[in-house]
Formats: structure tokens, sequence, C-alpha cells
């Protein structure tokens, strides 16, 4: 269960990074002018959500000491990291151009940090089942 501290730092970073990234450079379209919203800001909402159960979920990583729940922490870290990288625009219907900033910014920032997040739990799976 030792060294696992880099990884659950990691990502507890990159969770946070993402939910205040969606809020902030990286989020969706801007409010219409007749006050609604894109589709988008829906697709926004639910990252930010994800983001910030995924930050939970490290700091609860940083707190176990039995292998088997850090196992399910992570397991639980890689299907709403996969939800980030799947949702813009392949689950949830975003903008109709792809040009818009939803495309351009949100949906890559999404994926790359989604994809960050996956990585980083299976290297700490691997490293919790080779100190079994």
């Amino acid at each position: 269960m030792k060294n696992r501290g880099v990884l659950q730092w990691t990502a507890l970073a990159l969770s946070v990074l993402m939910a205040a990234g969606v809020q902030t450079v990286f989020r969706a379209c801007a409010q219409k002018e007749d006050g609604t919203w894109m589709h988008c800001h829906e697709v926004q909402k639910y990252l930010f959500i994800i983001g910030i159960i995924l930050a939970l979920l490290s700091v609860l990583g940083l707190a176990v000491k039995k292998r088997t729940a850090a196992i399910l922490l992570d397991f639980a870290s890689i299907v709403l990291a996969a939800a980030a990288v799947l949702l813009p625009g392949t689950v949830m219907q975003m903008c109709m151009m792809d040009t818009m900033r939803c495309y351009t910014m949100m949906q890559p920032f999404a994926r790359v940090t989604g994809g960050v997040l996956i990585l980083v739990s299976v290297i700490d799976i691997i490293k919790l089942f080779r100190t079994a």
C-alpha cells in the first residue's frame, strides 16, 4: 500500500483540474442572446459533477488502508473517467457545429484529462496487485 500517495495526489489534482477547467478556461459555449443555453451546457454541468466525485474518490483513496477498498475506488474512478471521456459529443449531444467552443475546447480537455485519470487508476491497480 506504500507509494500510492503520488498516484492518488495526481488523481486528485487532475480531478480538481477537470472540475475547475470545465467551469472556467475549458467551459462550454456561452448563454444565447435569448437567455437559453445550448446542449453543451448540460455536458459541462455533468463534467463538473464527475470531476468533483473523482476528487472525492481520490481523497478517499488517500485515506483507505485496505487493498480491496483501494482497488474498488480505482475501478469506480475508471468508470467515471471513462464517462468524462465519452460524455461530450458521444453520449450526450452538443452543439450542431464542430467549430463551436464545446468541441474545440471542452471536449478535448475532458477526453485528455479523463484518459490520464484512467491511466493513473490502472497503474494504481497494477501496483496494488503486485504488492499482494
